[in-house]
């Protein structure tokens, strides 16, 4: 049953390579580019300089440069990278950003690329981003620290806040959000290419919108999500002259400049990939059985239960329950964790399907369940790897070495239950396109 399970996971991987959305989608046809039948709009006689940005930018750099370098005269190629070892191509820069939380390389980089990018004045920008864009690249407003700008950051991802909430207050700092990178540099046209890793499929805020300008009233979001001194100081600034003159000017600067912004994805891509792998394998699955969650990882719990308890354990044949979007978890500031959203959620469900086993099921009903839930970008908060699976196998193979998932749970600590028993998935960072977790329930007869 293990072995069905990764299969599985493979099968998922494989559709959501970047080169196999390239392959679908983008095509070089008399002279110019176009998506999914939609023209990006370039001069074939003027140079290009091109900027990835997210936890897949080198794959996604290298597929556009390549695919589009017969019409294509190229200036500056750049991709912004987390991964540890993010070294410079021949063909193109590579520079280190840090994530999940901004740090000096993502402060290093900012100022990188906007001296690289400072002679684009005749030049055209072609932007592709995509999810963990946010914390790899940043130029930080004077009035405030790097110290500052990692506090808020790692203030917001511990605080159970959406991913909505959290991008409207991410360009308070930045100078590059919202659309201040393309305010900062002189293109005067520029095109984004987006794939949407957000739970809506919109485009605006991937990324935190480098390309996109958009404001909104922040004071009740920093009174709900920002605790200490730099409560204070958010509120002090967002109501300060400098911080309304600065939003003024990048909106100002944006509505000279043509930008055409494209959406080459979302969530859909992830969603078509799971029907027609269960279809090809026979798995009973309804639209119902596909949900999109962003909720908290207890009321996630709830609703996953309520379904194993009504349905998937009356279904006959392999069925199966899939949740898609990034669900939210809440981090005591006193204690540091080993693990992300994805490992915690198994954990959970291991600790109240096996340990306690609150359906009561025969062990033969729960040997039939394997669980799953990880990131196709290979990030699973600090862990390290994507995510992790869980089996009655697995947890047996624990209660053997005294190894409970009750013992994990209150130390978010699911990295090291998993890591002893050989529960982590592990994926190729950068390969695979940057969507939404994924969480399910195979039911094996």
């Amino acid at each position: 049953m293990e072995a069905y399970v990764k299969s599985f996971i493979e099968d998922v991987n494989q559709r959501l390579k970047i080169s196999t959305l390239f392959d679908r989608n983008f095509q070089v046809t008399a002279g110019e580019i176009f998506w999914s039948g939609e023209k990006i709009l370039l001069q074939e006689s003027s140079l290009v300089d091109v900027l990835a940005l997210g936890k897949n930018s080198q794959s996604f750099l290298k597929e556009f440069c390549h695919r589009s370098k017969s019409i294509l005269n190229f200036g500056q190629k750049i991709s912004i990278d987390k991964s540890a070892n993010a070294v410079s191509k021949e063909e193109y820069k590579v520079y280190l950003g840090d994530h999940p939380l901004p740090g000096p390389n993502s402060f290093q980089s900012g100022e990188t690329v906007i001296n690289l990018l400072s002679k684009g004045s005749d030049r055209q920008l072609v932007v592709l981003i995509g999810g963990g864009a946010s914390s790899l690249m940043e130029k930080i407003d004077d009035f405030f620290s790097l110290d500052e700008l990692i506090e808020m950051n790692r203030q917001l991802l511990n605080s159970g806040a959406s991913i909505n909430e959290i991008n409207c207050l991410r360009p308070i700092m930045s100078r590059l959000k919202a659309g201040g990178l393309a305010a900062l540099v002189p293109h005067k046209n520029i095109t984004s290419l987006i794939f949407s890793d957000l739970p809506d499929g919109a485009i605006e805020k991937v990324g935190s919108g480098p390309t996109h300008f958009y404001w909104e009233e922040t004071e009740y979001l920093i009174d709900k999500l920002i605790t200490g001194s730099l409560q204070k100081k958010l509120c002090s600034f967002v109501s300060s002259q400098a911080y309304k003159e600065r939003v003024e000017k990048n909106h100002s600067l944006l509505q000279q400049k043509f930008l055409q912004h494209l959406k080459i994805g979302d969530w859909s891509v992830l969603y078509d990939a799971l029907l027609s792998i269960c279809q090809q394998r026979n798995i009973s699955i309804e639209t119902e059985s596909i949900i999109l969650e962003n909720s908290k990882i207890d009321d996630s719990l709830a609703t996953w239960f309520d379904f194993l308890r009504k349905e998937l354990i009356y279904k006959k044949g392999i069925a199966v329950r899939i949740g898609l979007g990034e669900l939210t978890v809440t981090v005591p500031k006193e204690i540091l964790g080993r693990g992300g959203r994805n490992s915690h959620f198994v954990l959970n469900m291991m600790h109240l399907l096996y340990e306690k086993n609150v359906l009561a099921l025969s062990e033969n009903d729960l040997s039939q369940l394997q669980l799953f839930s990880y990131s196709p970008d290979g990030t699973d908060g600090n862990l390290g790897c994507a995510g992790a699976w869980g089996s009655l196998e697995l947890f047996r193979r624990g209660k053997e070495k005294n190894v409970l998932p009750s013992q994990y749970i209150q130390t978010f600590d699911s990295g090291s239950y998993f890591d002893q028993l050989g529960g982590l998935i592990q994926v190729s960072v950068g390969e695979l396109i940057n969507t939404m977790d994924v969480r399910g329930c195979l039911k094996l007869p």
